[in-house]
């Protein structure tokens, strides 16, 4: 169970790396109306992935608390 949380937390932070340098892309490329758009579009994406992933590593560290707590 912990590999699982383990390799949750390194999805989150490589997705987060991802969205910080869209961040910047869209902060450099403000001029490019188009490219901005795309690249926030693309931000937009990495950050429901971390939304998705942060629920993912919750579930799973909430059954292994319970799972914890059975075992004691």
């Amino acid at each position: 169970m912990s590999t699982m949380i383990w390799e949750c937390i390194v999805n989150i932070a490589q997705i987060a790396r991802n969205a910080i340098f869209w961040g910047i892309m869209i902060l450099l490329e403000a001029s490019e109306k188009l490219y901005c758009i795309y690249a926030f579009f693309l931000w937009a994406i990495e950050f429901l992935h971390i939304c998705y992933f942060g629920r993912e590593l919750l579930i799973l560290v909430d059954k292994d608390n319970n799972s914890l707590n059975k075992n004691m």
